[in-house]
């Protein structure tokens, strides 16, 4: 019986505090603004890193404040079973949104890098 008791003030108790309250005055437009952005790839074939569109990833980055950090990350994996040089490794840009047009031409290179990666270890 205390249970029951205990569950149904508790029930109580949520659906009073969930309850919104009204709002009064006027609601502001404004602009949001994101800082600090990275984006994290996690690829295991050629195909993940060819859909990556460079217009896709720019604009991405187009929607930080400036002078902010940005960074892109690759992580590249191979099948364990197969025996390569090279199984996993991590490719890492940072840059500043100020910068994005050098931001891009690094993220360019390291997307060649990727590519000839994959295409030496089929």
């Amino acid at each position: 019986m205390k249970t029951l008791i205990l569950f149904i003030t508790m029930l109580l108790g949520f659906s009073v505090a969930a309850q919104t309250k009204p709002l009064n005055g006027q609601i502001l437009e404004s602009k949001v603004l994101t800082s600090n952005i990275g984006v994290t790839l996690k690829a295991d074939s050629l195909e993940k890193i060819e859909t990556l569109n460079d217009d896709d990833v720019r604009a991405i980055f187009e929607s930080s404040s400036a002078n902010q950090s940005i960074y892109f990350e690759f992580i590249c994996e191979k099948d364990q079973g197969d025996n390569y040089i090279i199984e996993n490794f991590a490719l890492k840009i940072e840059g500043n949104s100020n910068e994005l047009d050098v931001f891009m031409r690094r993220f360019q290179k390291a997307k060649k890098t990727i590519i000839k990666f994959y295409n030496q270890n089929p």
